[in-house]
């Protein structure tokens, strides 16, 4: 009866052009591994998410690698699930790209997830800050052209770690 419910109010609201999420509070210190990206556009564009997170991209190279360091007995395959939530920021009034990691075969608490997030940051700045640069540092280029707002510190998100966050899943 209750899902019945909640099934209605989701098609009504969906009938009048209402985005829906639901949002889970945790109730364990463990969670799946999960990293958010998160890069400001203007009012007219957002960076696209293919530039960012798809196979042939060095910050996907980075991430994976560094995942795959810190969590070594993955028998040499990680899955990753990626969600994209990009579109026009309510706060800000600019678009923002917004792509949800999810690594369903790690599990992880809050402390342990924000010092991989500090080490996938310390890894960026220090591959941006070398004398070569490379893709990386035309990324970096790139992203702070689109908005000067977007850093490495700020890209790599660690605000969904807090303990008064909750999970939001698609709906």
């Amino acid at each position: 009866e209750a899902l019945e419910e909640l099934n209605r109010h989701v098609g009504f609201m969906h009938s009048l052009g209402v985005p829906m999420t639901l949002a889970e509070r945790r109730t364990t210190p463990c969670f799946r591994f999960f990293q958010d990206l998160e890069a400001w556009g203007s009012r007219e564009a957002a960076p696209l998410a293919a530039s960012l997170f798809s196979p042939d991209s060095v910050l996907t190279r980075l991430i994976g690698t560094v995942v795959g360091e810190v969590f070594p007995s993955h028998g040499g395959f990680l899955d990753v699930a990626v969600y994209n939530a990009t579109g026009l920021s309510q706060t800000k009034g600019v678009r923002k790209t917004s792509l949800r990691l999810v690594w369903p075969g790690i599990l992880i608490d809050a402390d342990r997830a924000v010092r991989v997030r500090d080490l996938v940051v310390s890894r960026l700045v220090a591959a941006t800050s070398s004398t070569e640069g490379g893709a990386l540092a035309d990324m970096e280029a790139e992203l702070k052209k689109a908005n000067a707002s977007n850093t490495w510190h700020s890209l790599v998100s660690d605000a969904a770690y807090s303990s008064r966050s909750v999970v939001r899943m698609p709906l």
